[in-house]
């Protein structure tokens, strides 16, 4: 269902709105470089985050291989990257560039961030801190689309921050409830200011320091492009 959905999208922006591939990121002579760079930030947040909270005393964890399905797992995997790659083709491929052309590129990066986080509020668990963290995950994203200019590192980042939640680390995507197939199970404990209770590690204030640093660094590398 992704496939097709990105699919009727790019029929759409390129047949109605007369838009080339360039002008939706998916002209990237380094791809497979910018798909790299996406997955090392995305792993490097979310694991950074995970720790902390850890070491703060939010999760328990423990060992689940055992228990893993590899084909299943395999499964997963293709998914979180249909998925991710879904996501940011709409809201940064298509939302993003055009706010950014009727506006200005602030615009787009401020809006399709917002509407990013809007798209979450029927999740369980939802609360404000998830909705804030949210939006401020959009505008990582949409950053990395502008600097890079490029669908593929703002997709990579978005599948491997959900896939490391939901099978490596085992706690729950967005308030989604995560499958069983997960090297390890963490279980949220303690502060949920902290571990971000049933939503999961993105309803945590962790998260949003974290989130904040990468945007700072993020503006300033921006600012040269």
């Amino acid at each position: 269902s992704t496939l097709l959905v990105s699919l009727i999208v790019y029929l759409f922006v390129k047949y109605y709105q007369k838009r080339n591939p360039a002008s939706l990121g998916l002209v990237d002579k380094r791809k497979g470089k910018s798909y790299l760079l996406g997955l090392l930030i995305g792993s490097g947040m979310l694991g950074i985050s995970f720790l902390l909270s850890y070491l703060l005393s939010g999760f328990k964890i423990r060992l689940n291989i055992q228990n893993v399905d590899l084909k299943i797992f395999i499964l997963f995997v293709i998914g979180w990257i249909f998925q991710g790659f879904e996501e940011e083709f709409i809201t940064r491929s298509v939302l993003m560039n055009y706010l950014g052309a009727l506006k200005n590129p602030r615009t787009g990066i401020i809006t399709n961030s917002l509407i990013f986080a809007i798209l979450h509020l029927g999740n369980s668990y939802f609360n404000l801190i998830a909705f804030f963290n949210i939006f401020l995950m959009g505008l990582v994203f949409s950053m990395l689309f502008y600097i890079r200019d490029s669908i593929y590192i703002s997709a990579a980042a978005h599948s491997v921050w959900n896939f490391l939640q939901g099978n490596f680390f085992g706690i729950n995507v967005s308030g989604i409830i995560t499958s069983k197939n997960t090297i390890f199970l963490s279980e949220s404990v303690g502060n949920e200011l902290i571990s971000g209770g049933g939503f999961g590690i993105e309803a945590s204030l962790v998260v949003t320091i974290v989130e904040i640093l990468a945007l700072y660094f993020l503006y300033k590398k921006a600012r040269k492009v």
